[in-house]
């Protein structure tokens, strides 16, 4: 660890890999497919040890977040993309052109403006590609998206129908279990996913008894797999934070500490007697601002400390704070037991 320049990101093997068999059995026990959504790796190679797909020895279906996330994994064999967010116009003829390469993109659309905008923007050339459109669901009213009753829902899927073909096609519908986010406990996560479930399943259902085609209802949200009894009328769980894990899913009850598969190693630079404060070498670039934890019922701050070499937890330590390259961190006689020079992974 030693030779390892500060801050820098640990990723644990073998704790990935776990996770991985884990959301592996869970969505088979569910009955859907897996979309990982990799905004949270970025990584090829993180890829490429997930479930292959169900009809070749492929990447199965991924979500992303940003067009170049897209790119990177369409050239790393990764087929099946969704990209898990509404386009601005100006990106849709980069994304027509990663459809034209043979990716079968899929877009979000929330909107029958934005719908409209998409439509027009039909292939110029034979360099850019059709797309697949999916319905984003309001399910909870934890942000945007049509509702599962609306007008507007039906009046999108008739300006697909009407559109070319050759241009964009529906897919089908996505909702996000985002309250879960909020759960207090299982219980409360359970009941959360299950009016996302039916919100989203019967935004479904309303468009096949108007005579459209959905090939696919989709829910979102890592603690999903944890929280649902069942996902009738669901066919894919796109989920991504489940591959390392961090303290806001541990709060939430996710999963342990000891299926974090991800820390930053950090070194203590400075230190404050008077304060009883240390100061590592990981601030708000390195550990975020995001303070998630913050309304849970431990707020674990900054992050947690664990021992650099064994991973073991250092309960009582903390990064209380944070400027830019610097994290503070507080605990009892800090000073004494965390001298100067001395590694630590933040959690």
């Amino acid at each position: 660890m030693e030779l390892l320049p500060t801050p820098c990101l640990l990723l644990e093997p073998a704790v990935l890999e776990r996770n991985i068999d884990v959301m592996a059995r869970r969505v088979r026990t569910l009955g859907v497919q897996l979309r990982a959504h990799m905004k949270t790796s970025k990584c090829a190679q993180v890829m490429a040890r997930l479930p292959a797909s169900a009809s070749a020895a492929l990447p199965g279906p991924i979500a992303v977040s940003t067009l170049r996330e897209a790119e990177y994994l369409f050239d790393a064999d990764a087929h099946d993309i969704l990209h898990a967010l509404p386009l601005s116009r100006a990106k849709l003829p980069r994304a027509r052109a990663l459809a034209a390469r043979g990716a079968r993109l899929s877009v979000l659309v929330d909107t029958p403006q934005a719908l409209r905008q998409l439509i027009e923007s039909a292939p110029t050339s034979e360099h850019e590609g059709p797309l697949r459109v999916l319905f984003e669901i309001d399910s909870d009213g934890y942000r945007g998206g049509l509702s599962p009753d609306a007008d507007a829902l039906l009046e999108c899927a008739s300006l697909l129908r009407d559109a070319p073909a050759a241009s964009v096609r529906l897919g089908g519908v996505y909702g996000y279990a985002g309250r879960t986010y909020a759960a207090r406990d299982a219980a409360e996560g359970t009941r959360i996913v299950e009016q996302c479930r039916l919100a989203t399943v019967r935004a479904a259902e309303r468009l096949r008894s108007a005579g459209h085609t959905v090939e696919s209802v989709c829910l979102g949200g890592s603690p999903v797999a944890v929280f649902a009894e069942h996902l009738a009328g669901v066919d894919e769980l796109c989920a991504g934070v489940w591959m390392f894990n961090d303290l806001f899913q541990h709060g939430l009850g996710v999963c342990a500490i000891e299926d974090i598969a991800v820390s930053v190693l950090a070194t203590v630079v400075s230190a404050n007697t008077s304060t009883n404060t240390v100061f590592i070498d990981a601030g708000a670039l390195a550990l975020s601002q995001d303070r998630s934890t913050e309304k849970q019922t431990r707020d674990t701050a900054y992050g947690l400390l664990a021992d650099a070499a064994t991973g073991r937890l250092l309960p009582d330590y903390r990064v209380a704070a944070v400027s830019q390259e610097h994290g503070h961190v507080k605990g009892p006689d800090v000073v004494a037991r965390l001298p100067v020079g001395t590694q630590v992974r933040v959690l």
